[in-house]
């Protein structure tokens, strides 16, 4: 028996290829912006301001873009272009005040909100959008960065964009959307270099899918322009297209291994999710029911819960594991 494509609805008949998503026009728009203006009124709420460290690069390296000047450095955090292009786009739309130093970021946040909700109306339904967007708008560590000057959020929101893209990519079996995940795959590589590692998540989708479809292809290049792009800018400017990897690895020997500066074991992400939940509240736990779900569940259903498992990881998970990094 054929395996059910991950885009199938439980009973319902596969969509022909090419079909378009009309779920967006069957959005409650009063729920939603109901939950988006508790989950502004949160962030407001708790707003803390910038913390003094990396945001204090960003900023710099933003304020350099505006007047023209790519300013070169030796520390990791300079290097992240996706973020130092994206603040300086928010600089220049809300002024260089606090509104511009955290204003596309605290849009992104809600931009996770909406996601969220209108992911899972077009999956369950209604009611589990509902939940789905409280979730997030009350998500602890979600609260926390948006309320701050932290691009974290950002970086959260091109992941999902990119994870929901693919995923209506493969419903329709459509070239452009593929591209297009593409894309925001290869702009994470601009935010955070080490974070593509996500892109596992997709060969995930793939084989959960069951079938060879050669416009994975599209995926592939428009993700791999993107960090051609900037391998690119990297020769340009530092004459090394590799230079932010050999001062990576530095880092990496100088904090992790010769350091100690930070604790390298699995042991301490069990904590964060399952015990420590002041910081990613049920998270963990929901991961986790999605597990055994996707393992005890069959056909379409058990499809559904591995597409939550996977946007709800990468919506809320965005550092990547310092084990990941150690050479």
């Amino acid at each position: 028996m054929k395996s059910p494509a991950i885009y199938e609805d439980p009973g319902g008949p596969l969509p022909a290829a090419g079909a378009w998503s009309l779920s967006i026009t069957k959005l409650d728009w009063g729920p939603l912006l109901a939950v988006l203006v508790f989950a502004a009124l949160l962030r407001l709420l708790f707003f803390s301001g910038g913390l003094g460290t990396d945001e204090i690069v960003y900023l710099t390296h933003a304020h350099h873009l505006l007047r023209g000047d790519y300013l070169h450095t030796g520390y990791i955090g300079g290097m992240r272009d996706g973020i130092n292009a994206f603040l300086a786009a928010s600089l220049w739309l809300f002024g260089k005040g606090v509104a511009g130093a955290g204003g596309l970021f605290f849009a992104c946040s809600l931009g996770q909100v909406t996601l969220a909700y209108g992911f899972a109306h077009h999956l369950w339904g209604r009611q589990a959008a509902l939940w789905a967007g409280l979730a997030m708008a009350a998500l602890p560590i979600e609260v926390t960065q948006a309320g701050g000057l932290n691009p974290d959020p950002y970086l959260g929101f091109v992941i999902g964009l990119s994870v929901v893209t693919f995923y209506f990519a493969e419903r329709d079996d459509r070239p452009g959307l593929y591209f297009v995940a593409g894309m925001f795959a290869g702009w994470v590589y601009w935010i955070k270099q080490v974070v593509v590692l996500y892109g596992i998540v997709f060969i995930f989708l793939a084989v959960t899918n069951r079938r060879l479809r050669w416009n994975w292809i599209w995926f592939v290049f428009g993700g791999t322009l993107l960090v051609i792009a900037q391998l690119v800018l990297f020769e340009i400017a530092y004459h090394d297209p590799f230079y932010f990897f050999k001062v990576n690895y530095q880092f990496i020997i100088d904090a992790h291994i010769s350091g100690n500066y930070s604790d390298t074991s699995l042991f301490r992400y069990f904590i964060l999710l399952f015990i420590y939940i002041y910081h990613t509240g049920l998270l963990g736990w929901l991961a986790l029911v999605a597990c055994v779900f996707s393992v005890s569940t069959t056909g379409a259903a058990r499809i559904a819960v591995r597409a939550d498992m996977v946007l709800r990881t990468d919506l809320h998970f965005h550092r990547v594991p310092d084990f990941f990094l150690t050479p």
